[in-house]
């Protein structure tokens, strides 16, 4: 059932024990999604839930829906991890803000969900020996950093899953496991109330089975905490729906739709052909109901891009490791971090400058167009072996081949989904390939909702 559905029924009388029995038995079948399963936690949440009466629940959104954490989250009096050795025996002590909210709208934290070491890789092989593969394909990558909260949406674990996405790390895993993932505009969903927002290039939010159930979620995690320093920008869609819930019904006026082949992070990489099949079937729909596309070029070179890099090597650098345990560290974030490490305040600085320069001409070069479309991912899920590699710096090379668009839209804060639009046999493999819609400026979640929403029956009419 859909998010919508559980929490109907649960509003109408269902038991939300026996919702959670169900969902705690099948996060504990799907091996690769969760690094740890809440059952007592989560059944006695549910047993608060039960004992509501109607009208308290009938106040709750997501009442008695199960809702799995990314383990870069904390949930008080559950593990907290981060994918990494250092925090194996770690146990969180607050709820981080997010976490807050869904359990406000009712939600069942049922457990954490996988993912690579302080979520710094596109894939969901953490440094405790865990992975999350693809239900298309179980030698298949996951994608990451939200690969496990994919991977629970997609085996029919939960409807929603909350991720973060800070350079396409909800899009990726979404794409690599056919479900939807919405990265959604800067300063939309708080870091608060413990959390901050760093330079702004993650976000938190949700992978989710369908495109109202992605925009339920926003709505629940949506809102600000005191001492926030990124705020959400002024949404038409959203506003004058009342929600992105109420958006993805909005009727979506003609567009003007740029399509774009180019990678943005490398000069040059092979792209798929069924992941180009994939962009151009979402054109075609996109004129069949009525908009314009338009063949684009890349808005900024891949020296430009690079700009990106400092800011996540400071990011690692910044990592609260115990002095002399680097060595437990994996290879790509040890290798991140002794870069960043090596970086000047100065150099720091200038790149925080390049991101917003950036980003300036990336508008410049988007105005007159409503939103861009591309493929998520350069091909199907990769082979764990052809982008986990020894080499940190071949690693880094093989995720940007990867992921050729998705980190712009982190640079410059402005929304973007992946949808489920495509699946391609492959070496007599079906494998999923996803298209993403973009925003073109801040403040375009609502109308991305609304778009989606007249896609998602064509895609789902081919399933």
């Amino acid at each position: 059932m859909t998010a919508r559905q559980i929490a109907e029924r649960v509003r109408a009388g269902e038991s939300a024990v026996e919702v959670t029995r169900r969902a705690l038995a099948a996060a504990s079948a799907t091996e690769g999604a969760f690094a740890f399963v809440a059952e007592d936690y989560a059944l006695a949440q549910a047993e608060r839930i039960d004992s509501l009466g109607a009208s308290e629940r009938a106040r709750l959104p997501l009442a008695g829906v199960p809702v799995p954490i990314k383990d870069l989250n904390e949930v008080a009096g559950l593990p907290f991890q981060a994918g990494s050795r250092l925090l194996a025996d770690n146990i969180s002590s607050v709820d981080d803000g997010v976490v807050v909210r869904l359990k406000e709208a009712g939600a069942i934290i049922i457990g954490k969900t996988i993912t690579p070491e302080f979520g710094f890789a596109a894939y969901s092989e953490d440094g405790l020996g865990r992975a999350a593969r693809t239900p298309f394909d179980s030698r298949r990558t996951a994608g990451g950093s939200s690969g496990g909260a994919a991977l629970a949406v997609a085996a029919g674990v939960c409807p929603i899953a909350q991720g973060s996405d800070g350079g396409g790390s909800l899009r990726i895993p979404a794409a690599a496991c056919s479900v939807v993932g919405m990265k959604p505009s800067r300063g939309v969903v708080s870091a608060g109330p413990a959390g901050t927002a760093g330079p702004g290039l993650a976000t938190n939010g949700a992978v989710a089975a369908t495109v109202a159930d992605s925009a339920l979620a926003l709505d629940v995690l949506r809102g600000p905490w005191p001492g926030d320093t990124f705020f959400p920008p002024a949404d038409d869609y959203r506003d004058r729906a009342g929600s992105y819930l109420a958006a993805c019904s909005a009727e979506v006026p003609k567009l003007r739709v740029g399509v774009l082949t180019d990678p943005l992070n490398v000069d040059e990489v092979a792209i798929h052909p069924e992941a180009l099949a994939a962009r151009d079937k979402v054109r075609a729909w996109l004129e069949e109901l009525g908009h314009d596309t338009v063949e684009i070029s890349r808005p900024i070179t891949t020296e430009q891009w690079n700009a990106f890099r400092p800011i996540w090597e400071g990011m690692a650098a910044s990592l609260p490791i115990p002095p002399g345990a680097e060595d437990q560290l994996t290879g790509l974030v040890a290798h991140l971090r002794r870069l960043g490490q090596g970086r000047s305040g100065a150099e720091y600085a200038q790149s925080l400058s390049a991101l917003q320069a950036n980003t300036r001409q990336i508008s410049r070069a988007f105005a007159g167009l409503d939103l861009v479309l591309t493929p998520t991912l350069s091909g199907p899920p990769p082979f764990p072996r052809d982008l986990v590699l020894p080499d940190p710096e071949e690693d880094w090379i093989a995720q940007c081949t990867m992921t050729p668009w998705t980190a712009v839209w982190n640079m410059t804060g402005w929304a973007s989904m992946s949808l489920p639009v495509h699946v391609a046999d492959i070496e007599g493999v079906p494998l999923p390939f996803g298209a993403m819609i973009s925003a073109t400026g801040p403040g375009q979640d609502g109308l991305l909702f609304a778009l989606a929403a007249k896609l998602e029956p064509r895609y789902l009419a081919e399933r």
